[in-house]
């Protein structure tokens, strides 16, 4: 599995990359602006992606947009947010049923594995 981890904060894209890795042997490429995102989509494939939402320089729509463009699935597609009263309404609006708070409520281990095995 390839996953795409996108946070402008790089010690929380490193943290959850680190979990990913651990949790389901992924391979993993981080960026942290909407920009090298949208490169990161157009030049490879990924199966999940995991995106913050408030950047600098575009938020989670913009990623939203480029990975549903590339081809992922909206239900591979998880949006994290501090601010979830503020985004949950415009993610969800762009298809998003998953949506991680920060900070993660009962661990981030158990977040991502809700994340990445909903049931359908």
């Amino acid at each position: 599995m390839r996953v795409l981890i996108v946070d402008d904060e790089k010690p929380v894209a490193a943290l959850v990359e680190r979990f990913i890795k651990h949790l389901f042997d992924a391979e993993t490429v981080v960026c942290h602006n909407a920009e090298e995102t949208i490169v990161a989509l157009k030049d490879s494939k990924f199966d999940k992606v995991l995106t913050d939402w408030n950047m600098p320089g575009g938020n989670g729509n913009l990623v939203i947009e480029a990975a549903k463009n590339a081809g992922i699935a909206v239900e591979d597609i998880v949006v994290m947010t501090g601010r979830v009263d503020e985004n949950q309404e415009e993610a969800v609006s762009l298809g998003i049923t998953t949506i991680l708070e920060k900070p993660f409520a009962g661990g981030l281990a158990s977040s991502l594995k809700e994340a990445f095995f909903q049931p359908a």
